[in-house]
């Protein structure tokens, strides 16, 4: 039970807490109807566009913290099109009835109608059963802040360890606070704002890694040159050309201008495979050098890990210098960083001490662009594993270090656009989180014509 507001003058104790005198403490199910699923109908990798005439049917991740990502579906295949039955209707409710104990009963608001997209049986669809006592939308934002999710994450169960499940009975006597509904609807309205603001950053954030993907195509490749080498911009040639472009050689990786090369990964700088210090001895963990795996690889830049080692334990590991290119080659492929500090790292992980002939930056971006021939060089194999030898092996176009510079300066300015946009995403969220909290609990209350109370 809540303690927010206890004793203060105008609120009363209930079951969900201290709430103000005039909200009432209902269940779920006395305000919202019977929650409704669908069919898992077989589906291929290709999703379909909510305004076609295909249909789909919806993945678990359509549900994204709190938003409704209408693309996160598969295109059912033709025998199952009979099977679906619920389509996703405008004002209604979301739930993932059954997902990991962190994910499941998560839910989003959905504002429109999408008649060619349906729920399968792993999500329920709600609505309010009066539109004159509940707001979905309101509601919605209830069930997304921390005390709720705790609630039925509480309330969910399953023997399996990572899956779990939770019960309509469970969901629907849920014990919820209802401010009046035109207080309902404000509390919405103010959210919505923040909710506007966190999504147009998001569309800036995707606007700005499109251009970079293009920028990459483009200059990792020399389609794209810099005025400053004396080249004009030239168009990459097919390869069924009869002649050979002036300018341009024809290379192992196709057409690259002329005073390019194509070399092995070895000839960017040493490759060094990490390792795993014994984990049975505790005296080789501690506070000293960071140790680098996969799960720290989610920025471009590796200050600090979750794992360091001890001194004892650095003896025993192989410490990479700052500067270091970080390439995972075991299961995780296509994560790579640079190392902005001295580490370590376990072996999954192949690093490049880049030597002088060559810009580190510059080979983080290469081997980004190179993500799917690793794959490729990997192997279908239930956990892909690239080993030292063919990533030493592995050929990568190489412009003269100056021009490398070049590039790698203006991806690397992309990069930094990209992170201040995510730093003031992640900042308007956490500011909407501060005052869902205090409005959903009724600590500040607001009147319909907008005033706070």
């Amino acid at each position: 039970m809540s303690k927010r507001n206890e004793n203060r003058p105008g609120y009363k104790k209930t079951k969900v807490g201290w709430i103000p005198e005039d909200w009432e403490c209902l269940t779920i199910k006395e305000v919202c109807s019977q929650p409704v699923s669908g069919f898992s109908a077989k589906g291929n990798a290709e999703a379909v566009s909510p305004n076609d005439s295909n249909i789909g049917v919806l993945r678990l991740s359509c549900i994204i913290e709190g938003y409704f990502n209408s693309y996160e579906n598969k295109k059912v295949v033709q025998a199952d099109i009979p099977k679906v039955k619920t389509p996703i209707s405008k004002d209604t409710m979301l739930i993932s009835r059954s997902n990991t104990e962190e994910l499941v009963g998560v839910v989003c608001y959905v504002e429109k109608d999408y008649p060619n997209l349906f729920l399968s049986d792993l999500i329920w669809q709600v609505s309010a059963k009066s539109s004159e006592i509940l707001s979905i939308r309101w509601l919605t934002n209830l069930l997304l802040t921390k005390e709720y999710r705790r609630k039925i994450a509480a309330r969910a169960n399953g023997t399996s360890g990572s899956m779990k499940k939770i019960t309509k009975g469970g969901f629907l006597t849920l014990p919820i606070p209802l401010p009046p509904l035109p207080e309902q609807k404000k509390i919405a309205g103010i959210l919505s704002v923040w909710d506007r603001a966190i999504e147009q950053v998001g569309k800036l954030i995707d606007a700005k890694l499109r251009l970079k993907k293009g920028l990459m195509q483009q200059l990792l490749t020399g389609r794209m040159r810099f005025p400053e080498f004396n080249h004009e911009t030239h168009e990459r040639h097919e390869k069924d050309k009869g002649e050979l472009p002036e300018g341009w050689k024809k290379s192992k990786l196709g057409w690259i201008p002329e005073e390019w090369e194509i070399c092995p990964v070895r000839q960017f700088g040493t490759v060094t495979t990490g390792n795993t210090p014994s984990k049975k001895e505790p005296e080789n963990y501690g506070k000293g050098i960071p140790w680098c795996t996969a799960v720290d690889m989610e920025h471009k830049y590796i200050v600090q890990t979750e794992v360091e080692l001890s001194e004892i334990g650095a003896q025993k590991a192989r410490i990479l210098p700052s500067g270091a290119v970080l390439i995972t080659c075991i299961a995780s492929i296509g994560k790579n960083a640079i190392a902005k500090v001295a580490l370590a790292t376990n072996q999954q992980i192949n690093a490049v001490i880049v030597n002088n002939h060559n810009d580190n930056e510059f080979f983080y971006y290469a081997a980004c662009q190179n993500e799917h021939r690793m794959l490729r060089y990997a192997g279908q194999t239930a956990v892909p594993i690239l080993n030292k030898s063919e990533f030493e092996n592995m050929l990568f176009i190489r412009p003269h270090l100056s021009e490398q510079r070049r590039i790698a300066s203006v991806l690397s300015t992309c990069d930094k656009e990209i992170e201040l946009l995510k730093k003031k995403q992640e900042k308007l969220k956490e500011q909407r989180k501060g005052l869902m909290q205090k409005l959903l609990t009724g600590e500040v209350r607001v009147k319909a014509d907008g005033a706070v109370i």
